[in-house]
């Protein structure tokens, strides 16, 4: 284990093999001999690189994760500058891998989420479903357990992915009727190891301008650069936490409590801080729960209120869920009438066009009728020109003859085009639903108004034309008979 003075100075390297216990170490020292063995490394780089320990997380556990620092035998003195060269190699040569600053000390929680539960009698009938619920949308856990933590049950997870837990936090689940929130841990990743961390900030807007100014005046010497590389405000304005640029100005800052008190009784802006805000090495911040007690003064402010608003959200959450149902099953009625209803018109205008089709063919039928009357009556006068015999010239005869054939030839024609037309007519008939179709609903309660009966044609309208064709048909025998 890396002693006190390189505390923080590590990596974790995450996306590593978890077949074994031993895996993710053996897959970052293959991972760490690859880089060795590149043709053109430098020398420096080769003796950086001989000079890494890996070290596994667990000897229980198969985790996905190792720790990478450097031999203190053969780096006596920390240097980030160093592993933080190794970082950006890695990251380069293996994107598949994510590379971080540790942390803090003991198992990785940066992937962690926990649910609260009321009882172990809960934690028994929820834990399944839970499982189920991260299972059907993918969420692949690393490890999981079961602890009771300050009397309060909890169920937590640590995820293989850290894009899940965003996604959980923005759609938790709801289980039962009820939305069950999850907690993080708070902490911050480091950005680069030589890095402070000052809480008790909360409510102080001047906190980075004046504390970027204590450590310049703590650290400064004329023969080095500005100690402070870069400064910011986390955790919603609770920490102070800048990267300085060597360790030394780390360690000065970070033990220098009482001097950060006396700087800000004299300073203008800092007088009203009270109590004074604490440094400290932001590796050991992480790990020591500071974090987490500076978060829970405004939780259990609010925790009652935050208890009742999470109980309203889920009520207007199962009414809205009821409100849904409703609507989706009298959509779901008002598909089903506009389906019999467009059924009930798609058999409607069948039958009106079969209708049509069958009236415009009876009056086809009918033209071809009275066609084949009218060639009759006529193919009859011209045979009985013939049987006057010579009693009428013969150009009359010939030409009686002709038109008699003619006759004859246009009535086949049109006995012919009867018989199609009887065909198509026989074809088109009323069409009745097939077993295939659904059945339909039953028909409207007002049914509509009675067709008007059709008067009846006078007899007399018909009669010149069936009396000159019965008169010209019955002729013709008296004719032969004379």
């Amino acid at each position: 284990m890396p002693s006190t003075a390189y505390e923080g100075i590590e990596l974790t390297v995450y996306s590593l093999d978890r077949a074994t216990p031993l895996s993710a170490s053996e897959h970052l020292r293959k991972l760490i001999e690859e880089t060795k063995a590149r043709p053109g490394l430098s020398t420096e780089a080769q003796n950086v690189l001989r000079a890494l320990d890996i070290r596994q997380a667990d000897s229980r556990h198969a985790l996905d994760y190792a720790y990478l620092s450097f031999d203190q035998a053969l780096v006596p003195h920390p240097r980030a500058d160093l592993l933080q060269g190794v970082r950006k190699s890695l990251i380069e040569s293996y994107p598949d891998i994510r590379v971080q600053w540790r942390t803090h000390a003991g198992l990785d929680k940066t992937r962690r989420l926990t649910f609260a539960m009321d009882s172990h009698a809960q934690v028994q009938e929820v834990g399944p479903k839970l499982k189920e619920w991260l299972e059907k949308r993918k969420y692949r856990t690393l490890t999981t357990f079961t602890s009771r933590a300050s009397g309060t049950w909890r169920i937590t997870y640590d995820f293989l992915d850290p894009t899940h837990l965003e996604a959980i936090f923005l759609s938790p689940p709801v289980i039962g009727g009820r939305t069950y929130y999850p907690t993080r841990p708070r902490f911050i990743i480091p950005t680069y190891g030589y890095q402070i961390a000052i809480i008790g900030c909360h409510d102080w807007q001047s906190a980075k301008a004046t504390l970027d100014q204590f450590i310049r005046q703590l650290c400064r010497r004329d023969d080095a650069p500005d100690p402070l590389v870069h400064s910011r405000m986390e955790l919603g304005g609770d920490v102070y936490t800048a990267v300085l640029h060597d360790w030394d100005s780390r360690l000065k800052v970070a033990e220098n409590g009482p001097a950060l008190e006396t700087f800000l009784s004299r300073h203008v802006l800092g007088r009203h801080i009270s109590p004074a805000p604490q440094p400290g090495l932001l590796y050991c911040l992480n790990g020591s729960g500071l974090f987490l007690r500076q978060g829970m003064v405004d939780r259990e402010r609010s925790s009652l209120e935050l208890q009742q608003q999470r109980h309203e959200l889920d009520a207007v959450r199962q009414q809205g869920l009821e409100q849904i149902r409703t609507l989706y099953s009298t959509l779901a009625l008002t598909n089903e009438a506009i389906t019999a209803m467009n059924a009930r018109l798609g058999h409607s205008l069948a039958a009106m066009t079969n209708l049509a089709a069958q009236h415009a063919l009876d009056a086809q039928a009918n033209q071809l009728e009275f066609s084949i009357a009218d060639l009759r009556c006529e193919h009859d006068q011209c045979q009985l020109i013939l049987v006057l015999g010579h009693r009428v010239p013969e150009e009359m005869r010939q030409h009686s003859l002709r038109r008699m054939r003619e006759c004859e030839e246009q009535l086949n024609e049109r006995r012919r085009q009867v018989i199609e037309l009887r065909k198509r007519m026989s074809v088109i008939g009323p069409r009745t639903p097939s077993p295939a179709e659904p059945a339909l609903p039953s028909p409207l309660t007002h049914s509509p108004p009675p067709v008007p009966a059709i008067p009846p044609v006078a007899s007399g309208d018909l009669s010149g034309a069936a009396t000159q064709r019965d008169l010209s048909m019955d002729t013709a025998p008296r004719q032969r008979q004379g």
